[in-house]
């Protein structure tokens, strides 16, 4: 996963998966074919000292439909880390690293002061 100023890149099996990266709108249109790439940033959250950022699906301003990220310096490395909603609870379920090896490295490295369950509350 990489953030640009104007993208967010998904990686997967050597492909690229780009989308949009747009401002939140004040009213939501609906989604189109052309609107199915994009993705807006809504609001931020900051939990035990980490700031994750909301990063919304276009045309569902619903705060349930956010994935949320947080780019932390974990373990010495900086970490793309990942959470998103079920039931209750945002769970952290992935984390990307800025090399392949760094990631085969800390594939199983756990960080016992990093949150990993922002409940609902915090939002």
């Amino acid at each position: 996963m990489t953030f640009t100023k104007t993208k967010q890149i998904y990686y997967e099996n050597g492909h690229q998966y780009p989308k949009l990266l747009k401002a939140k709108p004040k009213v939501m249109p609906k989604p189109s074919k052309k609107t199915r790439s994009w993705v807006y940033l809504s609001n931020k959250m900051t939990q035990k000292g980490y700031t994750w950022t909301g990063v919304g699906i276009w045309g569902y301003p619903d705060e349930g439909t956010l994935d949320w990220y947080n780019v932390a310096k974990l373990a010495g490395n900086k970490v793309l880390s990942y959470a998103e909603y079920q039931n209750v609870y945002w769970y952290v379920d992935s984390h990307w690293y800025q090399t392949a090896k760094l990631a085969k490295k800390l594939k199983d490295h756990k960080y016992p002061n990093y949150d990993f369950i922002i409940g609902g509350d915090d939002l």
